[in-house]
């Protein structure tokens, strides 16, 4: 099937693991034979340039990006808007070459998973040639742990809330194939309006920041005051389209949360960060 006309199309993805010196194709169906208490997971749409080129500060951005993932010591990242290019220079630093990497996906462009915890299964479902989902699953503990990591439709598309609710109600359906004692769902939702979270409310997801963080408001896209955002924005409007929710489980609970990329940094005489959006950092005890 050519990749243009990818519509409604599941696709086993391969990963590859950093040995003897080089990438190469790892094999799945496996799992963490080490027993361990935590996974720190980190969710970050690192925004592409295809639009602006020259105009985004893409190679100081992604000077930066490398040292806020690289400090994160996460167990698992997931990236949104990865080009193949950002692909192959995040493949080049050696801070990378402790994870597993999803490959494929990032035709034009996607979202990848990085993981320390080799992957079990690895997928990716495309609702059209340009917006699909990751899905991955382990195991830990010799308990099944998925994350699916998105990019919803934009909120400038032609009936976006229903393109954005068919998505998740499709995402949805494809975790019944794989039942897993914990699922989380993360990446850039693209919607701030409560509303559209209810599809997922009725699933027994919950919204790991408003849970943890109920007094602040979460906003990951802010163009008052993030100058990227303000170059990247039609609208102006400061909005929370970073999330992570998980489903009610009784061997996994969420325990902090907070946002990465949200700090300016000096580049000849302006202040620019990281990426358009914030990026989330959140730990889960795993009972």
């Amino acid at each position: 099937m050519k990749k243009n006309k990818l519509k409604d199309y599941d696709v086993t993805l391969p990963s590859l693991v950093y040995h003897n010196n080089d990438w190469q194709v790892f094999s799945h169906n496996s799992s963490h034979k080490k027993s361990i208490s935590q996974v720190t997971i980190v969710s970050f749409n690192v925004l592409f340039d295809l639009h602006a080129p020259g105009k985004l500060f893409t190679e100081q951005r992604q000077k930066l990006q490398w040292e806020i993932l690289a400090d994160s010591q996460a167990d698992i990242i997931a990236l949104q808007e990865v080009t193949p290019d950002f692909f192959e220079e995040l493949l080049q630093q050696s801070w990378v070459n402790k994870y597993y990497v999803s490959h494929g996906g990032i035709e034009t462009y996607g979202q990848i998973f990085l993981s320390r915890i080799p992957f079990r299964e690895l997928h990716c479902y495309y609702f059209s040639p340009h917006k699909k989902f990751i899905f991955a699953q382990w195991e830990i503990n010799s308990e099944l742990f998925t994350a699916t990591a998105l990019h919803l439709t934009s909120r400038l598309a032609k009936n976006a809330p229903q393109k954005r609710a068919q998505q998740l109600q499709t995402i949805l359906t494809y975790l019944k194939r794989y039942p897993s004692q914990t699922n989380i769902l993360l990446g850039d939702f693209n919607f701030s309006d409560e509303r559209e979270s209810r599809i997922l409310y009725d699933e027994n997801f919950g919204d790991v920041w408003q849970q943890l963080q109920p007094q602040q408001q979460g906003l990951t896209f802010v163009p008052q005051i993030n100058t990227i955002a303000a170059i990247t924005s039609k609208s102006g409007i400061s909005a929370r389209y970073d999330r992570i929710y998980m489903q009610t489980t009784t061997t996994t609970r969420a325990s902090n949360i907070k946002m990465i990329g949200n700090t300016p940094h000096t580049y000849k005489e302006q202040q620019i960060y990281p990426s358009d959006h914030f990026g989330l950092q959140c730990t889960f005890d795993l009972l």
